[in-house]
């Protein structure tokens, strides 16, 4: 068994929210180059390039639709302090499809546990994100039905506790605990994971083409003259996350 420890408080474990009114409003913002897709996300708190990202969309008062992970591509210090972050258009666009499996708030993890299946050798998963009534989990494996039960440890420093799937697919399952999330988060990290929201901009001049962000990094911009795609080829994506909600 791995030593107990805990866990250090990295950077990829601040949740970043950025809240807007419609999915057509988050389009406005979003910058695709074929397989990387752009956001700016206005901030002060110290953010560095080339750490890991979480971001949570949300729209008007509702919880948020997905969890979208990505990097910081670059920070902003200057007129528009923020950070340009980073993620890869196909998983932007999966995770778009897969936002009606969101019913509760969630906090990233990115922790690992030991998962015992009724008559299978345990296996070492990674609890992906963690909501108030379970998580999604990744590495089970296929063959899982729903309602099945499962054991999960976090290595030597909290469980075992009980969980059942809720639904599953290539890769993840969602699985509801019989255990708090705060239960969890307090076994394995020394504080909480940071949550850092931003709310669209009542005078952001995006409906009339003046976005209030900064210009886009310039090598990303050589690349989009280079490739020359149209400003549409993300119009799917704002929609699907705001009609899959």
């Amino acid at each position: 068994m791995l030593p107990s420890r805990r866990l250090p408080e990295p950077s990829s474990l601040r949740l970043l929210r950025y809240r807007f009114d419609s999915g057509g409003q988050m389009e406005r913002h979003l910058h695709t180059v074929g397989a990387r897709t752009l956001l700016f996300f206005p901030t002060n708190a110290v953010l560095r390039s080339g750490d890991p990202a979480v971001l949570a969309i949300a729209f008007g008062t509702h919880q948020p639709h997905c969890l979208l992970r990505g990097c910081v591509q670059t920070t902003e210090q200057e007129r528009f302090r923020g950070a340009w972050l980073e993620f890869a258009t196909s998983d932007t666009l999966s995770a778009a499809t897969g936002c009606r499996d969101i019913r509760a708030p969630r906090l990233p993890s990115d922790l690992f546990v030991r998962v015992e299946r009724k008559l299978s050798t345990p296996v070492l998963c990674r609890l992906q994100d963690v909501s108030t009534t379970g998580a999604r989990v990744c590495g089970l494996g296929a063959q899982l039905s729903p309602g099945e039960e499962l054991r999960f440890s976090l290595l030597g420093r909290f469980g075992p506790w009980r969980g059942w799937v809720c639904w599953s697919k290539p890769g993840v399952a969602g699985v509801r605990f019989d255990v708090a999330q705060s239960r969890i988060f307090e076994s394995a990290f020394a504080r909480p994971p940071v949550m850092i929201e931003h709310c669209h901009s009542a005078d952001c001049g995006c409906l009339r083409g003046h976005l209030r962000e900064p210009s886009v990094p310039r090598a990303f911009a050589a690349a989009s003259r280079a490739v020359r795609l149209p400003r549409a080829d993300c119009s799917g994506l704002a929609s699907a996350i705001q009609s899959t909600g």
